[in-house]
């Protein structure tokens, strides 16, 4: 599985890492899905454009797993629809046991999303001999993000979380602060 890089840019001010290969593979869709739709996929994440990814860097930064890490998880995310037998779609939560993914972040598991800052034609596209290859952009959380999107639901954590703060994705983003829907404050309050 290769990773390809692109650098910054005036219109995106950050380094795009994507997968390339992961669509050679036809994932194990569960026949109850859209399988056409869903069974090829290729995944990113975006980092900060200070990430060491420069030609003169990236040897000695992938060495330090404080930089390595998100191309260790690209590859490791990558990796499951092969080894697992399984498939990757928008809103699938991945979790590293409760681990930080490196000693220089909190972050701890992944959800994959479309990549939002592209636009909407950058979901999928279509190949030469019909078939859908979709993209999903993999987006680590911390732990109370996790949390949160599984006791309120995914619609409410997108509704919640600032699109900005979840698209460039550095070992220190800023953990998103969320307030309690009504309804669960209601509940906590016994009313």
């Amino acid at each position: 599985m290769e990773i390809a890089i692109i650098p910054p840019r005036p219109e995106h001010n950050y380094y795009t890492l994507a997968t390339v290969g992961l669509g050679a593979h036809r994932m194990n869709v569960p026949e109850d899905e859209p399988q056409a739709e869903l069974e090829r996929a290729e995944l990113l994440i975006n980092l900060p454009p200070d990430w060491p990814l420069t030609d003169e860097a990236i040897n000695e930064a992938f060495n330090e797993e404080r930089y390595f890490w998100p191309v260790r998880l690209l590859r490791q995310i990558a990796r499951l629809p092969i080894i697992d037998n399984t498939f990757l779609d928008w809103g699938h939560l991945v979790r590293n046991g409760g681990e930080a993914y490196a000693e220089s972040t909190r972050l701890c598991s992944v959800l994959l999303l479309s990549p939002g800052v592209f636009g909407e034609a950058s979901y999928s596209c279509a190949l030469p001999g019909g078939e859908t290859l979709n993209f999903y952009q993999l987006i680590p959380l911390y732990q109370e993000e996790l949390d949160f999107v599984l006791e309120n639901g995914l619609a409410e954590f997108l509704e919640q979380a600032p699109a900005e703060q979840l698209a460039v994705i550095g070992s220190e983003r800023p953990s998103i602060t969320f307030s309690v829907p009504p309804e669960a404050e209601e509940t906590e309050n016994g009313d």
